[in-house]
């Protein structure tokens, strides 16, 4: 077979396999265009954050993630920037990666600077200064953002 004996292909399925299809409710297209409406707006939000804030990548160690995020967020102009995270010899980046370096983040720090059984409060000790705590705040609110 040669490549000019191949159909182009639509976007749409061809109507053979449509006509069999039931109609759309109202309540779908509704959910349908509010979906669409969502997605828009999500696009225009993610172009407004690109021009008003400049990208910052890092990579970071999975095994170092306390250290290596704390350091990080020393630098106060890190809550201007969108952060795109990954991990050291992995092959992923995007929201998920990030979600996932903070749950990382957040698992070690827990498990090595908190106290507590069911609700965790930070530990007051010489292991933590006062600039890392400022870095906490700042992880804090721009995951939160």
């Amino acid at each position: 077979m040669k490549p000019q004996d191949l159909d182009e292909v639509q976007p749409r399925p061809p109507v053979q396999l449509l006509e069999d299809d039931p109609e759309i409710s109202s309540v779908e297209q509704v959910t349908i265009q509010t979906l669409e409406e969502l997605n828009v707006k999500r696009e225009m939000a993610a172009k407004a954050l690109l021009i008003n804030h400049s990208v910052m990548v890092r990579e970071v160690n999975r095994h170092n993630c306390v250290n290596e995020l704390l350091s990080l967020y020393k630098d106060q102009n890190i809550v201007n920037c969108k952060l795109l995270l990954s991990f050291q010899g992995e092959d992923a980046a995007g929201d998920g990666v990030r979600r996932e370096v903070y749950s990382v983040f957040w698992d070690n720090f827990v498990s090595s600077y908190c106290e507590g059984c069911s609700h965790f409060t930070f530990s007051v000790s010489a292991a933590l200064s006062q600039d890392d705590f400022v870095a906490i705040g700042r992880l804090l609110s721009h995951q939160y953002i």
